[in-house]
């Protein structure tokens, strides 16, 4: 009968809690015990792995395609490009564990390529329309050198002037850059260092104002205020033109 302290396959003696033979290597029974108990923890630590990853996918997958929802309508795509980046992680997490990727997270990256693509077009144009407007501006100014400083303002100064106020301020809730056109159609009536003009069209993409123009001379001519009142002392409102 062997002697339990003895290696099963070379007899040679094996020293008490050894996993292995010293001489031939042999895993020892408390060897064997051991690598099957690893290998039982490593299977386990696997599957709770897969089962980490795989809800992973579905959760990054149901959030890409959310979060790149909600940029959608806001046009914004640091918030989209969010969603694509979650979608993009499912996949790769899907693909590592051999598995389907979601339809979702597919979806979360077109949305983000295409709020991307829009986003990149609306800053394009606003930057267009800065430019356009910074533009005539700079022309409106040219236009004023040397005629701000007489004594009798007439309509062409006058129209000149209100255009260089709304390209510079806007009128309100509408801004400057979305300022399309300017016409002077009233009459220009000037009393001393003071002035009015009614009946400024002005054209806010699709919206239309009649304004009237209030100004005032220092040492030059400038506009005062721009109301949608019918007088510069603000009595009787008339309504926007359609």
């Amino acid at each position: 009968m062997m002697h339990p302290f003895q290696c099963s396959s070379c007899s040679a003696p094996l020293q008490p809690g050894a996993l292995q033979c010293g001489y031939c290597k042999a895993p020892t029974p408390l060897g064997m015990q051991h690598a099957h108990h690893q290998q039982h923890v490593a299977a386990t630590a696997w599957a709770q792995r897969r089962r980490f990853n795989l809800f992973t996918v579905a959760d990054n997958a149901k959030w890409s395609l959310i979060v790149s929802l909600i940029g959608l309508p806001l046009c914004c795509a640091p918030i989209s490009l969010v969603g694509a980046f979650l979608g993009l992680r499912a996949l790769r997490l899907a693909r590592a564990e051999q598995v389907a990727a979601p339809t979702r997270a597919y979806a979360s990256m077109a949305i983000g390529a295409l709020t991307t693509l829009f986003f990149g077009a609306a800053l394009t144009a606003f930057i267009l329309d800065s430019n356009a407007t910074t533009d005539r501006l700079a022309a409106v100014k040219k236009r004023l050198e040397g005629k701000r400083e007489v004594a009798t303002l007439d309509v062409r100064v006058a129209c000149d002037l209100v255009e260089e106020r709304l390209l510079e301020e806007g009128h309100g809730e509408n801004a400057a850059i979305n300022l399309d056109d300017v016409k002077c159609e009233g009459a220009l009536d000037v009393k001393g260092t003071s002035a009015s003009l009614g009946h400024v069209r002005a054209v806010f993409g699709t919206k239309r104002l009649d304004l009237t123009a209030c100004f005032t001379r220092g040492q030059r001519w400038f506009v005062l205020k721009m109301t949608e009142a019918e007088t510069c002392g603000g009595a009787s409102a008339r309504p926007a033109a359609s």
